[in-house]
């Protein structure tokens, strides 16, 4: 098999990230560089909305340091391009066409953390029968290296020779479902979830309850889901990109404030990290024993306030208590994850009574889990949904495993 190792980007395209990269640390610096003295101001508020501004510079100058760290690793990424064995690129050739399907080029990527991915390019013509699903589970056979098709994928293959994505994909499953509840006279419901895979070895599992409720708390919470996405599938960790998502808000100096909770399964490692920011906590379901996954981070975009009368040292948050602290968990075949928003812990009343409906309830379908429970939810407060109420439950099983 031939090897070979190039740059993901030719010598230009990198020189010009790498500048831009550059332009963004030196304006990052240039924040820092502004004069913050307040000694010679005596007017309290004046004091609080300039030391509101410091903290926003900080959180600035930190974000665009990170987006120039990030460029430079993509400019700086090379990639291993492995030609796959010819007997069994022809065995696939052949194959293909019988369905329509015209290869003209086949190689294995390997990044250097270990990614690996077919990278094809084909046609259909009109008698085509393949979907690029079909032609994962053919890859995944002939190369024995269960593979998936990358979500950015047509589910056709086009009639113009294009490029197409096969991932591997991890030793496990994790089976999601949601369910969600408006608040009643609402049109609306201020929260917002998304579930989705970020790579064929990474699920995400978003949630944010939007201040307040309606079409106001929606729209918050949907450009917070938004930003997540983007910035996760620039490549940014499930951390850099909550922490993104949070200056952004404390930049904007809203008093409506929104939660973040948020999950990334490694569905090879089998393991979850969580990031919250003044969402609910998260519990994780081990047989009958719920552990529980804490939030402690206050909302997005949220700053300490100085009360007139108090020390001007209270007016602002240490850096460390805005940004996120990730919790990172192991999780077994079986165990079931559950993330909610505040109405349904108050609809209970009290944690204890979720839990044991958590605890004891039977989980083989992860949305029919998710159903059942806020239907378990809205009984307990006699039909009454004074919240928007969402739900979400995840059960992570191992491939091969058959769902009993």
């Amino acid at each position: 098999m031939g090897k070979q190792e190039a740059n993901l980007l030719p010598a230009f395209g990198r020189k010009r990230i790498l500048l831009l990269a550059d332009a963004y640390r030196e304006l990052a610096y240039s924040f820092q560089g502004i004069d913050d003295s307040l000694s010679d101001i005596s007017d309290r508020r004046e004091v609080i909305y300039r030391k509101s501004l410091t903290e926003s510079r900080k959180i600035m100058s930190l974000r665009l340091k990170e987006l120039a760290e990030r460029m430079e690793e993509v400019a700086n990424e090379s990639l291993t391009y492995i030609a796959p064995n010819a007997r069994k690129v022809r065995i696939l050739k052949n194959g293909l066409a019988k369905h329509g399907i015209l290869l003209k080029e086949i190689y294995l990527l390997r990044k250097r953390k270990g990614d690996v991915r077919f990278v094809v390019t084909m046609r259909g013509q009109r008698n085509a029968d393949y979907t690029t699903e079909d032609i994962a589970g053919v890859l995944t056979e002939i190369f024995s290296m269960p593979l998936v098709s990358a979500k950015e994928n047509l589910f056709f293959v086009s009639d113009e020779y294009d490029t197409y994505i096969f991932e591997s994909c991890g030793r496990y499953i994790f089976q999601t479902g949601f369910a969600v509840a408006t608040k009643e006279n609402e049109r609306v419901s201020g929260d917002n979830c998304l579930i989705y895979d970020v790579t064929g070895t990474k699920r995400v599992c978003l949630l944010s309850d939007g201040a307040g409720s309606g079409e106001n708390a929606c729209r918050d919470s949907e450009k917070v889901l938004e930003l997540m996405e983007k910035y996760m599938d620039t490549g940014f960790t499930l951390e850099e990109a909550s922490a993104m998502v949070n200056g952004l808000f404390v930049a904007r100096g809203r008093d409506n404030l929104p939660t973040l909770d948020g999950c990334i399964i490694d569905l090879v490692e089998g393991s979850i990290c969580f990031s919250k920011y003044g969402a609910c906590d998260s519990y994780i379901r081990r047989g009958t024993r719920a552990e529980r996954v804490e939030n402690k981070n206050y909302p997005l975009g949220f700053r300490l306030k100085e009360k007139l009368g108090e020390s001007s040292d209270k007016s602002t948050v240490d850096l460390d208590d805005i940004y996120l602290r990730d919790n990172l968990y192991e999780l077994n075949e079986g165990d079931a994850v559950l993330m909610i928003s505040d109405g349904v812990l108050e609809c209970y009343g009290d944690e204890k009574s979720l839990l044991q409906t958590f605890s004891k309830m039977e989980i083989k379908d992860a949305e029919e889990a998710a159903n059942f429970l806020m239907q378990c939810t809205i009984r307990r407060c006699a039909g009454r949904i004074r919240d928007d109420m969402t739900i979400i439950v995840g059960r992570i099983t191992s491939v091969n495993a058959r769902h009993t």
